[in-house]
């Protein structure tokens, strides 16, 4: 996505924007949690490929806002904590 479709430099700016402040960091940390820490795997195929796609929706975030794996890493331990507390 970064590099396809948030060639867009406005854009991309306000993805940076939004996801770099604290709210948004929460944000993006509750979607780490509830999209990319759980399994894509089910019985139903269909199932299968609607939480793919939310899963991909959360990996173009990361992508264009170039989060390093040790941030991310950061990002998926503070998520699982946050989880744990729900």
């Amino acid at each position: 996505m970064a590099s396809q479709e948030l060639n867009n430099l406005d854009l991309l700016k306000s993805y940076i924007s939004v996801f770099s402040s604290s709210e948004g960091e929460k944000v993006l940390n509750d979607l780490i949690s509830r999209y990319m820490l759980r399994s894509s795997m089910h019985d139903n195929p269909t199932q299968v490929s609607f939480r793919e796609g939310e899963r991909n929706v959360v990996l173009q975030i990361i992508a264009a806002l170039n989060i390093d794996a040790k941030t991310l890493r950061e990002r998926v331990k503070d998520a699982k904590k946050a989880r744990a507390t729900i």
